[in-house]
């Protein structure tokens, strides 16, 4: 009979160790608690991106062959009088977005020239416009 109360009281313990675990995210992909996605910060994230890659021609006055696009702001950005006389990012659709299909080469030439961005920061890029490219 000792046995079996043993047995109880072990299985009791391991239940109430069990019940308190919770999905913690994937700290590895910046992964929140829960599963869910990080906010991705325009200034934080975004334009150091676009600083490194993308302002040696896309600033004011532009350089030649480089279009009215201005990448030094949000507000160059978002202008909807740019090149293209529309907006290049859609909020919250990345994929028919004029801007990623440059970066991603769909719409060529592959921008930005070379086609120097990794994977991970167009990932970013997506997945900021995709939450509703926030200028935060």
């Amino acid at each position: 009979m000792k046995y079996f109360r043993g047995l109880t009281v072990i299985l009791f313990i391991f239940t109430l160790s069990i019940s308190g675990c919770t999905d913690m995210g994937d700290p590895l992909s910046g992964g929140s608690p829960g599963g869910g996605s990080t906010t991705i910060s325009y200034s934080g994230d975004v334009q150091p991106i676009f600083d490194n890659a993308c302002v040696s021609c896309h600033v004011t006055p532009p350089s030649p062959g480089a279009g009215d696009l201005d990448l030094t702001s949000y507000a160059g950005l978002t202008d909807p009088s740019g090149p293209n006389n529309a907006p290049e990012v859609i909020p919250g659709d990345a994929d028919n977005s004029y801007f990623v299909k440059r970066l991603d080469g769909s719409i060529p030439p592959i921008m930005p020239v070379g086609g120097t961005l990794t994977p991970a920061e167009i990932d970013l890029i997506k997945e900021w416009i995709n939450q509703g490219a926030l200028d935060n």
